[in-house]
């Protein structure tokens, strides 16, 4: 028989919820709504850091599960915010690698519907989710190319339709995203557009966040805003801390004792806490591990000094709770633990081969050690006995976010900026050219949190063109708040002389990020770059900026200025843009016979045309669609109808 003393884990879940029957029966009741086919329903669990939201939706997920329900899940990290996309794809990866690795038929069954719905717009998706391939197949053909924008809603209209077609009676799906005050906007802009649309049936989205750091500015608060003005019915469950009782039949399950002999106990546990159950577990914790909550091999059950407890300092901040116990941690463990929270609330054992397998360079106090990935693995092992983290078969998590916090508010901002630069530095020397794609959004988070350290020329140069890349992979995702952020942190590497030096670098990063910011709405911004553009560029490597300039304009319904601009433009290309047509007659003939070309045309005859190579005649025909567009809102007339 095991010691009770041995085994003792508050932390670890007892199986059981404390004052929250209320809540899981709102949740339970919701996903009853979906899987009756009624349309699409948004549960939104809030409160205050240590509540147990997650724990709550855990419960919930464990009764719905045997129901056929699908599970997809995911959790933001306050430090990976800026990866686009990043918890929402790992989710439906993982997704897409559960189904495949299932029953055969129905694996058969979803590629059947998903081909069928999508046809050739799944290669739209692949791109985004590759563990798709898994499911549908490899021979997908590749997405037509479009504008930014463009990208973003055929993503948005293609990932509905994905949603529609595996979201069925029998298998509703169910889509949990934890901690949402940290989503990136690319995120929560298409979880908005999911649950709004009534055409999907079956489905559910469930949500966990903090109110308190959600103030009405925040990007979650504007965008749930925008949906309960389209009286859109959201199904809100708000999490407090839990009562003396609840936390006297907590500390009861805990150490197996019964409730009346436990109620002292409790009484001064609840007051010290306040209740918050993470609090709870670690102040229990804490007791045992200095001796004032012991087993009795004489009597066979827990004692504990009231008098020492009650008189016992304790912070009311859980953070310096936690931040005590982790300094009693060797300290290659809090290193570990400190490198572990500069990567995220969660990572994968193959993030930190890469990270340590050049050795790792730990900073403190003007004193540096280095140690590798072995010992780091060792101590992220002692960090789980100590109960700090949770082991999932190659994955290491923190217990709980505000372990992570309590990790990573132990270094200070010179010691968080050489760690991030390191493991960014460590990262894209672990990996192949070939393979760098892969882990650009990783490397660039990290390298971009220490970028004030960087002082080598050449340094500097090679982070600005990672940081393009990264821009232009985000634009590609149509994530263009995050786009952006690379880009202006590419443009901010770039020295006086830039356009000078390094002229096309300093091009490419500037038009992307115009591209970006015009693609954000941030008009004023696009004005300033644009300028620089067509102050320091070429005139044949301005025509990106200046197609970018008068999309601008025309959104900011400054039609005549964009056509003034647009017409000088064609006009330098060769093509002239008369106010007024000469020959309207002319025109007319002219534009029937075309017409009449194309009609004749079989359809095979269309597809086969050769498609218009020429950079210049590219141009002249973005701009010709745009001043047209702009032409027909003003009211002039360039074309004869």
């Amino acid at each position: 028989m095991q010691d009770p003393a041995e085994t003792f884990r508050p932390q670890e879940s007892t199986g059981k919820l404390y004052g929250r029957t209320d809540h899981l029966s709102t949740i339970l009741r919701a996903c009853g709504r979906i899987a009756s086919q009624g349309p699409p329903e948004m549960v939104l669990v809030s409160g205050y850091a240590g509540t147990g939201k997650s724990s709550l939706v855990d419960k919930a997920m464990e009764t719905i599960r045997p129901n056929g329900f699908h599970l997809v899940s995911g959790k933001f990290d306050q430090l990976q915010n800026a990866d686009p996309l990043s918890v929402i794809i790992m989710a439906f990866n993982k997704y897409c690698d559960e189904i495949s690795r299932g029953d055969a038929a129905m694996v058969e069954e979803t590629r059947t519907a998903i081909l069928g719905a999508l046809g050739s717009d799944c290669g739209v998706l692949v791109r985004v989710f590759p563990s798709l391939e898994h499911i549908i197949g490899t021979s997908i053909q590749e997405p037509v190319q479009v504008g930014s924008l463009e990208a973003q809603n055929r993503f948005h209209y293609v990932f509905r339709i994905f949603l529609r077609t595996i979201a069925t009676p029998s298998h509703p799906v169910m889509l949990f995203l934890d901690d949402l005050q940290n989503a990136d906007p690319c995120s929560l802009n298409l979880i908005m557009n999911v649950i709004t649309d009534t055409d999907i049936r079956c489905f559910i989205f469930l949500g966990c966040y903090r109110d308190n750091e959600v103030l009405d500015s925040h990007p979650l608060a504007v965008q749930l805003n925008k949906v309960r003005k389209n009286c859109f019915r959201i199904t809100e469950v708000k999490v407090s801390n839990v009562s003396r009782e609840d936390v006297n039949e907590f500390i009861s399950d805990a150490i197996c004792v019964p409730q009346n002999d436990v109620k002292s106990l409790a009484d001064v546990v609840f007051r010290k806490t306040n209740g918050n159950m993470f609090f709870v577990k670690q102040f229990l914790q804490s007791l045992r591990d200095e001796g004032l909550l012991q087993f009795s091999v004489q009597s066979g059950t827990w004692e504990w000094d009231i008098e020492v407890i009650e008189a016992k300092n304790i912070s009311r901040d859980v953070v310096l709770l936690l931040t005590d116990k982790i300094l009693q941690l060797p300290p290659e463990a809090q290193n570990a633990l400190k490198l572990l929270s500069c990567l995220g609330s969660n990572c994968y054992e193959y993030i930190i081969h890469l990270v340590t397998g050049g050795k790792l360079q730990v900073f403190q106090n003007e004193s540096k050690e280095i140690f590798g990935a072995n010992e780091v693995f060792s101590m992220l092992d002692l960090c789980v006995d100590e109960c700090l983290l949770d082991r999932d078969e190659t994955n290491y998590k923190f217990v709980h976010d505000q372990v992570q916090f309590a990790a990573y508010s132990m270094m200070s901002s010179t010691e968080k900026s050489r760690m991030h630069l390191q493991i960014g530095r460590n990262i894209l020397n672990a990996v192949p050219k070939s393979e760098e794609d892969d882990v650009l959004f990783t490397a660039m988070d990290q390298l971009n949190r220490g970028l004030s350290l960087i002082q080598d020329e050449d340094e500097k140069l090679q982070v600005s063109m990672l940081n393009l890349r990264a821009g232009q992979k985000a634009m590609s995702l149509a994530a263009f708040l995050s786009s952006a952020s690379y880009l202006e942190k590419g443009i901010s590497l770039l020295g006086e002389d830039s356009w000078t030096k390094n002229y096309d670098l300093s091009l490419d990063l500037y038009s992307s990020y115009a591209e970006a910011e015009y693609c954000n709405g941030c008009f004023h911004e696009v004005g300033k770059v644009t300028e620089i553009i067509l102050r320091k560029a070429l005139f044949k490597d301005k025509l990106h900026a200046y197609v970018t300039l008068v999309r601008a304009l025309g959104s900011q319904n400054k039609i005549n200025e964009a056509l003034d601009i647009g017409r000088s433009v064609l006009e330098n290309l060769g093509i002239q843009c008369p106010l007024v047509s000469s020959d309207k007659h002319a025109d007319v003939q002219k534009m029937m016979e075309t017409k009449r070309i194309y009609e004749e045309m079989t359809d095979e005859e269309f597809l086969s045309l050769k498609e218009m190579d020429d950079g210049d005649n590219i141009v002249i025909m973005r701009f010709l669609e745009r001043l047209l567009l702009f032409c027909q809102l003003s009211g002039q007339r360039y074309s004869p109808f």
